[in-house]
């Protein structure tokens, strides 16, 4: 064997090992991604054993009580720490079977029709949740009917002004290197 078959070798078998540690960490960071949220949804579920009276603000359509009102800071609290479990989960988007995509995206659509708290916590500060806002502006939306509030948002789904990119870029602080302002 020459010299240069044994190279040849060599190359092939680190270029196997290499691939093999590609599919490896792939596999890590999708279960990674599946714990971590499935850890988030259960944290933010101890808000409701530790605080059962916050429930209603979250699932049953609440509006928020108003300030001055002792559940004010408490349901306010509970509404961004929820926005920043989604934009989280969504954020990991990319690491999800396509139902389990789906589920997530229905759930998130479930949570802003249900509780006004949360979106109007969202609204008041829409770029802190940048892929929460692409999921609403450009995620399909399967049960329109259902979730009203995404459907009348600007997007494929919603029948809200037309969205286009040059808004979007002139809305978003950064895009593919457009500094906007």
């Amino acid at each position: 064997m020459s010299n240069q078959d044994v190279g040849v070798v060599i190359a092939l078998i680190s270029l196997a090992v290499a691939l093999t540690g590609a599919v490896m960490s792939r596999r890590a960071l999708r279960r990674s991604s599946y714990r971590t949220s499935a850890d988030l949804v259960l944290e933010a579920d101890r808000i409701f054993l530790d605080r059962p009276e916050l429930r209603c603000f979250f699932y049953e359509g609440l509006e928020c009580p108003p300030k001055g009102d002792k559940q004010y800071g408490q349901v306010k609290a509970a509404a961004e720490f929820y926005l920043d479990i989604l934009e989280t989960i969504w954020d990991h988007r990319g690491e999800f079977a396509r139902t389990d995509r789906m589920a997530w995206r229905e759930w998130i659509h479930d949570l802003l029709e249900w509780s006004p708290s949360i979106r109007d916590t969202y609204l008041e500060s829409p770029r802190l949740y940048p892929t929460i806002r692409f999921l609403i502006e450009w995620e399909p939306c399967a049960f329109p009917e259902e979730h009203e509030w995404v459907a009348v948002r600007p997007g494929p789904t919603g029948s809200g002004p037309a969205f286009t990119l040059k808004r979007f870029l002139r809305s978003a602080p950064m895009i593919g290197g457009y500094i906007n302002r």
